[in-house]
């Protein structure tokens, strides 16, 4: 759920004027308590 919240928030600021479209360079940060959940967390960013 979280990670749905940020990239809601990711696409609300991509749509605003003077900001990039298709960014072609992301920063995921995880920290240790999602450590676990890494690669499924960066796949579902990916997508």
């Amino acid at each position: 759920m979280a990670a749905a919240l940020v990239l809601a928030q990711l696409k609300a600021q991509m749509a605003l004027p003077g900001y990039a479209r298709s960014p072609s360079l992301g920063l995921l940060y995880i920290t240790d308590h999602y450590a676990a959940d890494a690669r499924e967390l960066l796949a579902f960013m990916e997508q």
